[in-house]
């Protein structure tokens, strides 16, 4: 054989190893990239790809991206003067939110007319709970006039007592626990909105 037909062979073997390196490069950044959340330019969120992973409210990718792209989008369409908005407030929001969920543990007690909880949790949650846990707190002793709330802090974290006279309102109380019990009057989309736009004196 010739060397002229040697080399054209080397070549066109050193032309496949590559696209066959270069495919599985690809197959790989794409995968790590999609599990992780960061893989979110051009194609991915003009084509197929995207419209399959948003939801039904038109939020896309993970959920912090999705609430700060909802309310940006009221904040335009309300007009509001961007020289009043921090949607860095709204980020560092949906993050307490997300280190209370799964930063803390909760020790229940049945109470005969309702439930002693028991939230604690280290350093990663501790802004959390103490932005949070009082906020709501005072927030729902208005808006569950059938409940009565207390709420105290404690080592690591803080007790919260709910009880009612009712005793259909008893059962549900318990059913809430802790988690059920933080997502009560589902206000959280205009209090992101509140945040972002400057008009929330506090963050819960």
């Amino acid at each position: 054989m010739s060397k002229l037909k040697i080399g054209a062979l080397i070549g066109i073997l050193v032309i496949v190893i590559a696209a066959v390196a270069g495919q599985q490069f690809y197959k790989r950044h794409h995968s790590s990239a999609h599990h992780s959340g960061e893989y979110h330019s051009g194609e991915h969120h003009s084509g197929k790809h995207a419209k399959g992973s948003r939801n039904k409210r038109g939020q896309s990718g993970q959920s912090a991206f999705g609430a700060l792209s909802q309310v940006a989008k009221m904040i335009e369409h309300k007009k509001i003067e961007w020289a009043q908005v921090d949607m860095d407030a709204l980020w560092d929001h949906l993050k307490d939110m997300d280190a209370l969920m799964t930063h803390t543990s909760v020790a229940k007690q049945a109470l005969p007319n309702g439930l002693l909880m028991f939230v604690t949790g280290g350093e990663n949650a501790a802004r959390a709970m103490r932005e949070m846990i009082p906020a709501h707190v005072q927030f729902l002793q208005t808006a569950r006039p059938k409940w009565t709330i207390s709420v105290n802090q404690i080592e690591n974290g803080y007790s919260i007592q709910v009880t009612s006279d009712e005793t259909d309102e008893v059962v549900k109380i318990k059913a809430l626990g802790f988690s059920g019990f933080m997502i009560q009057d589902n206000h959280h989309a205009s209090h992101h909105f509140n945040i972002a736009s400057g008009k929330s004196a506090y963050k819960h």
